[in-house]
Parts: C-alpha cells; sequence; structure tokens
C-alpha cells in the first residue's frame, strides 16, 4: 500500500511555475480549488493543441477542466486578446482569473455578460466583486448563454457550450472553432447589448427588467401564455445574426 506523503517531500512550486489565472483561482478559493486548477491546466491545453487556423474541436469534460482553462490555453496559444465573456452565474475565482489576466495585459479589452437571477442569488457576492472590478466592462440581463470570444491577431475563436464561468464538478461540452463569422454574430450580439445598457445598479435592476431587454435586442415580441404554453410571434432578428 501506497504511503501518503508528507507536506514536507511534496515538490515545491513557484508561482510563476502557473499560469496567472491559477494562482489568482488559488487566492479566491484556497488550496483546493487550485489543486483542481491545476489538474484541469494540462487537458485544457490538450484540446487547444488542436484547433488549427480556421478550424473546430468538440470536447467532453468529466470535471477535468472548464472555461476559464480554455481561455487560459487560448490566451497561451493565440496571443494577448480582446475577450467577450457571457455566463450565466460566475464563479469568485474565475473573476479573479480575469482579473489577472487584464492586469498582465494578455487580455487587452474584457466584456462580461452575466444572467439577472443570478445576481439576486449571489447579490453579495460575485456581483458585486463583478462591478466593483470591471464596471463599465459589465452587464447583466436575462442570460442563459454560455460563450467567450477571442480575437487575437488572425484568430477569431469562439468558445461555447454547456458551461458557466464557474467550477464545474460534472460532465461538461465545449466546442472551440476559429471562425470570424461565428466571431461575428457573437461580437455584434455583445455590442448592441453594451450600446443600449449602461452598467447595471445590481439594487433596482428586475428579472422582469431583463427580460424586456433580450426582447428589444433581439426582436423577439412578449411571449403569450395560450393553452398552458408559451408561443412567441414572429421575429425581426437585428443585424448582428450575420
Amino acid at each position: 500500500m501506497a504511503r501518503r506523503r508528507k507536506a514536507a517531500e511534496l515538490p515545491h512550486f513557484r508561482a510563476q511555475d502557473f499560469p496567472p489565472h491559477i494562482a489568482a483561482m488559488a487566492r479566491a478559493s484556497g488550496q483546493a480549488r487550485i489543486s483542481h486548477a491545476v489538474r484541469a491546466w494540462g487537458p485544457a491545453r490538450q484540446v487547444v493543441r488542436l484547433l488549427e487556423p480556421g478550424g473546430e474541436v468538440f470536447a467532453v469534460s468529466a470535471a477535468q477542466f472548464g472555461a476559464i482553462d480554455l481561455v487560459a490555453a487560448l490566451l497561451e496559444k493565440c496571443g494577448p486578446a480582446k475577450v467577450d465573456v457571457w455566463s450565466y452565474v460566475p464563479g469568485d475565482a474565475e473573476l479573479e482569473a480575469l482579473l489577472a489576466f487584464c492586469r498582465r495585459n494578455d487580455v487587452t479589452e474584457l466584456r462580461l455578460v452575466l444572467d439577472v437571477a443570478g445576481m439576486h442569488v449571489r447579490a453579495a457576492g460575485a456581483y458585486g466583486k463583478a462591478l466593483e472590478r470591471f464596471g463599465d466592462s459589465l452587464r447583466v440581463t436575462a442570460n442563459h448563454a454560455k460563450f467567450v470570444t477571442l480575437a487575437a491577431a488572425d484568430w477569431r475563436v469562439v468558445v461555447s457550450g454547456s458551461a458557466n464561468m464557474a467550477k464545474n464538478l460534472r460532465f461538461e461540452h465545449f466546442t472551440v472553432r476559429d471562425s470570424r463569422r461565428v466571431w461575428t454574430v457573437c461580437r455584434r450580439l455583445t455590442d448592441e447589448v453594451f450600446s443600449r445598457y449602461p452598467a447595471p445598479d445590481l439594487a433596482a435592476l428586475t428579472k422582469a427588467a431583463a427580460q424586456a431587454q433580450v426582447r428589444e435586442v433581439s426582436g423577439v415580441p412578449k411571449l403569450k401564455r395560450q393553452q398552458g404554453k408559451r408561443h412567441g410571434g414572429g421575429a425581426a432578428f437585428g443585424d448582428w445574426l450575420g
């Protein structure tokens, strides 16, 4: 039976041995989280190494890596980038990681779009910190979309899938694609959300107001309840749909 090694016998790692997002996540969540982040870093790199210009990679994670690890690996591969992040509820550690990328100029421009329901659940937590740290780079609306866009040199990468920008100890799927067309659709949508609405007043924003924002941006009329089902009328989508 293998003997459990004592702390003094374990290898010693310096902060510079890890990418910046891992050190930032450790500060936010403690030693257990940095252990998970270190384990996740390798698999995320393996996925991103498969991405070729104009190509696409589909991957399933069995609690091995998350969206933030793919972002870190892409920044390493592609270089400094403009980044947009859409997520339902963010993790504190992931916000710290994004802030670390900005401070190192690995992320040269960052915009966040988060969900209003998650804000009310965690108003004193991640959302307050996000507004404090990112200010006008944050929007809160009725959002369940989960994607990240990166623009770096000739790369136009979109990461999409099932996972929030948070710790995900479950099966999650991701698609990583270098597609200027898909990137443009996502970028134009983000541009419209940011041009229409200011940084949120966390105390005043309601779920109803956030849902109205979605209809205004997309052109979808108000949903009507008929015979126990919800039906929408014809949609006149904005030109951000490519």
